[in-house]
This record gives structure tokens, C-alpha cells and sequence, in this order.
């Protein structure tokens, strides 16, 4: 019985050294399997074929009609991090504290009262302005801190959401990382070029970074060593005038849509892939997102942020000639005709229903007319009561992106101060 005892003891801390030592970083690790595997699975499954496209340099790409497999050119250019991204040591010592920070405790964010780092300077709204902005009272970020971070931990950026811009002097826009327990860290200042209507689009929680979108246009936001790389799209030879981002899921893929006097069109990156044109550059060149309402507009995206619905029209309010889906996970789309009323005025979206229908407001010449647009297209047409619009409130000061989660639809709403 003492022989086999043993024996099975050996086996419990054999196993016990191989895992890792603290929590979060399994997070991580499961997180990274998961994208891998989710990779894959859309390279095998997805509608078009995906091409690896090199993400530094500048070059042409092809409008509508051009043959991607062909004559693909590297449209953006982004410095990759130069840091290298520290990983879990599958052999480490087992332990149940973090290597550096205090003791875990029982908390939403396993740090005791009197173990947070101590309080960074206070920041004051810049004297002379009106922007409204508050920054949080924030604790210094330490290293160890990251050790931490899992499920409802967030990343966003107290900034000044002013379109289009004043010319006064502007706020610096600052990132933090807050706690489940509503505490926050300052990670740092972005440049003072995007410090005007800024807020944090995509966090790649591994990488410890964030992509950045401003009136300045996207970056990425290293957090660990406060660099900011700029992303630069290219249409046609030319750089694009205006990048807007559109939606991110929970796997990290985004979309962003870039122009200039030559086009525009839709970007995907994925962390597999890094940047690329979306499939709608073929398949649905000229689909653009709708626009909301007067003052506000966002993207009609699914709350998964895999989904977002786009019409073919003359213009953003005008009458469709048809409705295209596109799934940013397999980079496919669904076009379909959605046969409106031959005396519609417009259409105003009014946003999804559930994950698989939204709903739509017919503007008619004697009033409005409801429409909702069914799982593979089909459009019917009535009088429904109470239908769900998007619950998108007055623009908060800064709309965190969750660990794990999809990127909020409001992150892509902007408000025009004109």
C-alpha cells in the first residue's frame, strides 16, 4: 500500500509541475489555442480563398474586378512590435502566487486592498475648454499587474469624443486597463495626433496590445512600451484619405473601411493573416454601411461583432438595389434583393433583432413602413410592434473593449458636434 501511495503521489506533483503556475496566464493560453484553431477552420471553410498578404510596405490595390490571386499588392503598412511577447513557462515551479505582486486573494480582481500599486498623479480637465472630459483616479501599472488580467478586465481610453474637431487645445487621451473591481491603471498618453476623438478598438490580450482609432486615423498602441505604430492603407498607389473601423469579434479579426479620390473599400486583419482586403472588394464592391440617424451613425453590426449588414445604394439613405451580409470570421458575404416598395422614399436601420434578423424603417411617401430582414434574405414587410432598436445611447466618454469579448457597436458610433 506505502509503495503505491507513493507512487501515485510522484504522479499528482508530476502533473502538478507541468501546469502553469497562476491563473490568468492560463487564460492566455487557452485563448491562443482557441484563435489558432479558429484560423484554420475559416481558411478551410471560408467562401473566398484567403491570401496571406505581407503587412509592411506600400502598394497599389486593385479596385473592384482586379484578380486578387494575381496581382495582389501589400495595401497597409504597420510596424509590428519589436518586443518580444513573453510566454508561460510549461515547466515553471508550481506556485499559487503570481512570481512578483501580493498574495491572490478572493477579489473579482485577486488583489488585496492594501496591495494595489500606489496612486498616479491626478490629470485635470486642460482649463479653457469645454470637452467634458474626467480621467479616473488611477493607481501607477506595475509589471506584475498583467499577471492578473482574465475575463472582465478592460482596456479603454478617456479621451475628448469632439467631431469634427474644434481647433482648441486638446486633452491628452489617455489608455487604462480597469479591473473587474472598477480599479484602474494608467498605462500611458497616446501621441498627442490622436488625442482627439480616440478610443480603443481591439485588444490582442496576449500581445498586450491595442488598436487605436482616432480623427487621426487607427494605430497600434503598444502597452507594455508605450509605442504607437500608425496603420496606413493604400488605394490604388495612393494613401487613403479617411479610415473608419467598423467591427471586431471576440477572436480579434477586425474590419475597417479606408477611401480616397481613387475608391474605397473594406480591410480585414486577423492575427493569422495580418492585413488583407476583405472579400467584399470582389464580391460586393460597392456595399457601404448605413448610416443611422442625424448627429450619430454606426455601423449595423451584430452584437457578436461578426456580422455587419450593407446595402448597395446611390447613397446612405437612399433606397437599396439590394442588402449584403458579410461574416468578418469567414470573410464571406450573402447578397440578396430585398424587393422594396417601388414608391420607398429610403431606408433608416434601425438595427439587429436577434443573431440572425434586423429590422429596418421603409421610409414611404405617406409615412414609415416596417421591414425585417430574415436569416437568408427574405424581407417582410408590416406593422410590428416594439421593434428592438440598438439601445445606443448618448456616446460615453470612452467605451472599454472587454478581455475576450467582441468590440461594442458603440465603439464604432461617432457624434457629430456640428
Amino acid at each position: 500500500m506505502d509503495e503505491l501511495e507513493n507512487m501515485l503521489r510522484r504522479e499528482q506533483e508530476s502533473v502538478r509541475a507541468s501546469l502553469p503556475h497562476h491563473g490568468p496566464e492560463i487564460y492566455a493560453q487557452v485563448r491562443r489555442g482557441a484563435r489558432r484553431r479558429r484560423r484554420v477552420r475559416a481558411l478551410a471553410t471560408g467562401a473566398t480563398a484567403v491570401l496571406a498578404v505581407g503587412a509592411i510596405g506600400m502598394g497599389a490595390w486593385g479596385i473592384a474586378g482586379s484578380n486578387r490571386a494575381a496581382d495582389l499588392q501589400p495595401a497597409v503598412s504597420e510596424s509590428p512590435s519589436a518586443v518580444p511577447t513573453p510566454t508561460a513557462s510549461a515547466t515553471a515551479e508550481p506556485s499559487q502566487e503570481p512570481v512578483t505582486g501580493p498574495a491572490l486573494d478572493d477579489s473579482a480582481d485577486g488583489i488585496p486592498d492594501d496591495g494595489y500599486p500606489e496612486l498616479a498623479e491626478p490629470r485635470h480637465q486642460v482649463e479653457g475648454t469645454d470637452f467634458g472630459i474626467t480621467y479616473p483616479q488611477a493607481r501607477v501599472m506595475e509589471d506584475w499587474v498583467w499577471d492578473r488580467v482574465g475575463p472582465d478586465w478592460g482596456v479603454g481610453i478617456a479621451s475628448a469624443l469632439v467631431y469634427p474637431p474644434t481647433g482648441d487645445e486638446v486633452p491628452p487621451a489617455v489608455v487604462y486597463l480597469h479591473s473587474p473591481d472598477e480599479v484602474y491603471f494608467e498605462i500611458g498618453e497616446l501621441p498627442e495626433a490622436a488625442w482627439n476623438d480616440a478610443r480603443v478598438v481591439s485588444w490582442q490580450e496576449d500581445d498586450r496590445t491595442a488598436r487605436v482609432w482616432s480623427t487621426d486615423g487607427g494605430g497600434l498602441y503598444d502597452m507594455r512600451t508605450g509605442t504607437y505604430d500608425p496603420v496606413e492603407f493604400s488605394i490604388d498607389g495612393d494613401v487613403a484619405e479617411s479610415e473608419t473601423f467598423v467591427m471586431s469579434n471576440s477572436g480579434g479579426d477586425e474590419l475597417w473601411f479606408a477611401e480616397n479620390d481613387n475608391g474605397g473599400g473594406y480591410y480585414r486583419w486577423t492575427d493569422l493573416d495580418g492585413w488583407e482586403q476583405a472579400s467584399l472588394w470582389d464580391d460586393t464592391p460597392d456595399a457601404r454601411h448605413f448610416g443611422d440617424s442625424a448627429g450619430y451613425s454606426a455601423p449595423l453590426t451584430r452584437a457578436d461583432g461578426d456580422s455587419v449588414l450593407l446595402a448597395v445604394a446611390p447613397s446612405v439613405d437612399a433606397v437599396p438595389s439590394s442588402l449584403v451580409e458579410y461574416r468578418l470570421f469567414d470573410d464571406a458575404t450573402t447578397e440578396f434583393d430585398p424587393q422594396f416598395p417601388s414608391d420607398a422614399v429610403g431606408v433608416i436601420a434601425a438595427g439587429w433583432l436577434d443573431d440572425a434578423s434586423v429590422a429596418l424603417e421603409v421610409e414611404m411617401p405617406d409615412g414609415y413602413r416596417s421591414a425585417v430582414v430574415e436569416a437568408g434574405g427574405q424581407v417582410f414587410f408590416g406593422t410590428y410592434g416594439g421593434l428592438a432598436e440598438d439601445q445606443l445611447e448618448e456616446l460615453p466618454e470612452w467605451v472599454d473593449v472587454m478581455f475576450g469579448e467582441p468590440t461594442r457597436r458603440d465603439t464604432a458610433g461617432v457624434a457629430c458636434g456640428c
